[in-house]
C-alpha cells in the first residue's frame, strides 16, 4: 500500500472526525466552543496542527478497526452470491482440502467464506490473467474508498456521541428556545453527515462486488472454455 493510499485509509477518517467533532460543538455551544477550542487551535500555531495530523492517523485507525468489525457482520459487500452464482453455473468447484473430495451442494457459504474465496481466486490470478491484472486498480481504489467511507461513518457516529457526552458533562440542560434551536440544528446535521456517509458506503461496498463478480465471470468462463472442465477452487474446512 502506497503512502497516498495510507493517507486516505487511515489519516482522512481521523480528521473528519476532528473537524466533524468541532463543527457540532460549534452549533450546540458556540461561545464554549470559540473560547476553549477554535482560540487555542488558532493560537498554537503549527505544533498543534501537526499533532493533530499524527494523532488523526491513530484516531482512524481505530475508526478502521471498528469498521472492519461492523462491516464482518453487516458490510455492504457480501460475495456469497458470487461465489454461489459460479458454482451454479460450472464454473468453478470448490474442493476441500483436507479430504480432497467437492464439498456437496448444502455446503453453505458464509460472508467470510465467499470472501476468502474470491480473494484467493483474485490474487492467484493477478499476474497472470490480463483481465484481472487490468482491473486490479480500479477494484484497490473502489475497496479503498469503500474503507474510508465506512471508516468515516464510525467516524461521525463517534463524533456525534462525543460531543453530546462533552455538552452533558459541561452544562446543565436547558430548555431556553435559543439552546433547543442549537440543539436540534446540531442533530439534523450530524445525521445528514451520518446518512451522507452510510449512503456512500453502501454504493462504493457494490460497486466494488459488482465489478469483481464480473470481471471473475470474464476470466473464469475463459479458464473453464480452455480447459472443458470447471476450475477447482481449493478450500480450507470451516
Amino acid at each position: 500500500m502506497d503512502e497516498a493510499r495510507r493517507f486516505l485509509r487511515y489519516v482522512m477518517p481521523g480528521l473528519s472526525f476532528i473537524v466533524q467533532m468541532v463543527l457540532f460543538l460549534w452549533l450546540l455551544i458556540p461561545t464554549w466552543t470559540q473560547d476553549n477550542v477554535l482560540h487555542p487551535i488558532v493560537n498554537s500555531g503549527i505544533g498543534l496542527a501537526t499533532i493533530l495530523l499524527f494523532g488523526s492517523g491513530g484516531i482512524g485507525f481505530i475508526f478502521g478497526v471498528i469498521h472492519h468489525h461492523v462491516h464482518a457482520h453487516f458490510g455492504s459487500v457480501d460475495q456469497a452470491g458470487t461465489v454461489n452464482r459460479l458454482r451454479g453455473r460450472n464454473i468453478i468447484r470448490l474442493i476441500d482440502t483436507e479430504s480432497g473430495n467437492e464439498f456437496n451442494n448444502g455446503y453453505r457459504i458464509t460472508r467470510l467464506n465467499a470472501w476468502i474465496i474470491v480473494t484467493a481466486i483474485w490474487h492467484e490470478r493477478i499476474k497472470t490473467n490480463k483481465k484481472i491484472k487490468s482491473a486490479n486498480t480500479r477494484t484497490d481504489s473502489l475497496a479503498d474508498m469503500t474503507h474510508s467511507t465506512g471508516t468515516a461513518r464510525v467516524a461521525s457516529v463517534c463524533a456525534w456521541l462525543l460531543t453530546l457526552g462533552i455538552a452533558m458533562n459541561t452544562f446543565q440542560i436547558s430548555f431556553k428556545g435559543v439552546d433547543i434551536l442549537h440543539f436540534v440544528i446540531m442533530n439534523m446535521i450530524a445525521f445528514m453527515l451520518m446518512t451522507v456517509f452510510h449512503c456512500a458506503y453502501k454504493r462504493t461496498g457494490a460497486s466494488v462486488e459488482r465489478v469483481v463478480e464480473g470481471v471473475l465471470f470474464d476470466a473464469l468462463v475463459d479458464e473453464r472454455r480452455i480447459s472443458k472442465d470447471a476450475v477447482e477452487i481449493y478450500v480450507a474446512p470451516g
